[in-house]
């Protein structure tokens, strides 16, 4: 019935905070399916890619998504690992949705909360080695944030995202 709703009215935010509520209630009883959140919140954002509702909900899921892996995992450096792999996912997603709309502001707004997380999570010094073959024009981007800067500024100043 909620997801009738969004499909309706994408941009009502209480439909948004009611499903919020029925995924924490549902958490409570160990029965919330956090990837298929993220599955239903891609897809909503791929009719509008500039809905801050859907942004921040997407927040909210991969927050949910963070904390679980955090449980799970066994070290401090398994669970930085793990983090850090999921929000460079997720900056992935924001690049590819600027490569589409330079001026999607929610997703760069999105971006702007991953970055100073991303690199508090490398400070942390997990075994990059790891991730080297999966994200590594990331990882090259996040090498200092001199260099994320100024690719950053080269993608606003050109209109298209680098690598592109």
């Amino acid at each position: 019935m909620v997801m009738a709703q969004l499909k309706l009215y994408p941009k009502c935010y209480w439909i948004w905070n009611h499903r919020t509520w029925c995924l924490q209630e549902l958490e409570s009883l160990g029965k919330a399916n956090w990837t298929f959140e993220l599955g239903i919140v891609s897809k909503l954002l791929e009719a509008d890619s500039r809905n801050f509702h859907g942004w921040h909900y997407r927040r909210y899921v991969v927050q949910q998504i963070e904390s679980k892996a955090v449980k799970e995992a066994k070290t401090p450096s398994d669970k930085a690992l793990s983090t850090l792999k999921i929000d460079l996912d997720e900056f992935r997603y924001t690049t590819q949705k600027i490569k589409k709309n330079i001026s999607n502001f929610s997703a760069w707004h999105n971006r702007s909360k991953l970055i100073p997380k991303i690199f508090s999570l490398i400070a942390e010094d997990p075994d990059r080695k790891t991730l080297e073959h999966d994200y590594r024009e990331e990882l090259a981007l996040f090498s200092s944030p001199h260099h994320l800067l100024l690719k950053e500024l080269e993608m606003v100043k050109n209109g298209h995202v680098y690598g592109s």
